[in-house]
This record gives C-alpha cells, structure tokens and sequence, in this order.
C-alpha cells in the first residue's frame, strides 16, 4: 500500500477562506479537483511507500523552506527560473514604526534593549494575532508558532525602521525577542557610533536551525 500526503483541494471544504490564504502565501496552492482525483488514479500502483500530492508555486515555496531545517530535502529541486526575493521585500512603514524608529534614535543608549524589546513584542504578537502580554519573551520564537513566511515578514519591518539586518536564521535557531532585541540593540549602538557591528556566528546560528 501507499500513504498519500495531499496538499489543500479546492471547493472541497478542506481549508477556511483564511487558511487557504495563508497557504497560498506560503507557496501552497489549493488544487483543482480533477488534478488530485487524476493523481490518486495514477498511484494507486505505485511502488513507493509515501507520496506527496500538492500544488506548489516553487518560486515562493522553495526559498522559504530553504531558510529552515527541512531545507535541505529539497536541494534536489530545481530552482524556479523566478525565484520570489522574500529576503528583501519592501516595507511600507506606518505611523507607528515611523514613532518608534524617532524613539529609538533619540533615547538613551542603555534603554535601547527594552525600547526594543517592546517594538519586537507588539510587532510578533500582530503577526501572531495575540496580545503582546500574552507572549513570553524568554521562549525561543521557533516554538512560538512562527514559521519562515512570519520570520521573514518579521525581519522585513524591523530591519527597515532600525536598519540593522535581522538574521532570519538568528530567530529560528532557538533565540528568544529578548536574545534578539539585546543584540538588536548592540548592533543600533554600534552601527550610529560609527564602530564594527558585533559579529555574529553564521555556523553556529545553522547548526542550531539544523
């Protein structure tokens, strides 16, 4: 027998209007009826114990996954000819950024950390539809329920109202938004004082998403 893993179909009931969204932004397109019921016809003689079956838009998909543990299953796919630049998104500040991005430069230098820690906060619990009292920031970010799209997203905004690059890697290799905006912070001091931004361990930032 053969175990099919399916990705969402569409008209089927299978996904809310809202997780089907969500999925799509992630590269996971519902699929058309007739295609998976095609696909289910042409397994059923399969001689591989496991199969998935999913519409994927590769271009959004792979660069994702490529920033997280399970990446490297899919070193094996060809890259997509127009790859989404995820990383770099442009950033549309709002009111409040813009608030927060004055704050930042005007108060002193030791407040900076909790300064940051608040923004990094309320920023994570909009992405996660919660209040920013109901996260705990000494739980690393992976086990709060963020993936690669929200870390990207994440990293967007905040690396475009402090100008200071946020690892994606850094948040899903077990650091928590106090470990981020206490580095965060080092780095904003630094990068106005004119002096090296503190180096980071790449390898060691891999081994742990890894």
């Amino acid at each position: 027998g053969i175990s099919l893993n399916w990705g969402p179909w569409a008209e089927s009931g299978m996904v809310t209007d809202e997780s089907g969204d969500q999925a799509e932004k992630r590269g996971l397109l519902q699929m058309d009826q007739s295609v998976g019921t095609q696909a289910f016809g042409r397994l059923l003689n399969c001689d591989q114990a496991q199969m998935i079956v999913a519409d994927i838009n590769w271009s959004r998909f792979k660069p994702l996954m490529e920033i997280t543990a399970v990446g490297s299953l899919l070193k094996s796919v060809t890259d997509p000819e127009n790859p989404a630049d995820l990383l770099n998104t442009e950033v549309e500040l709002n009111p409040e950024d813009i608030a927060f991005k004055e704050e930042l430069a005007e108060c002193p230098e030791e407040e900076r950390a909790e300064r940051l820690l608040a923004y990094l906060k309320q920023q994570l619990a909009n992405a996660l539809q919660m209040m920013p009292e109901e996260l705990d920031d000494t739980q690393p970010l992976i086990d709060m329920g963020i993936d690669s799209l929200l870390a990207v997203e994440f990293k967007n905004r905040v690396t475009k109202v402090t100008e200071v690059e946020l690892p994606v890697v850094r948040m899903l290799g077990g650091a928590n938004l106090r470990d981020v905006s206490q580095w965060m912070a080092e780095a904003y001091n630094t990068q106005i004082s004119g002096d090296a931004a503190p180096e980071q361990d790449d390898d060691a930032l891999v081994e742990g998403v890894l």
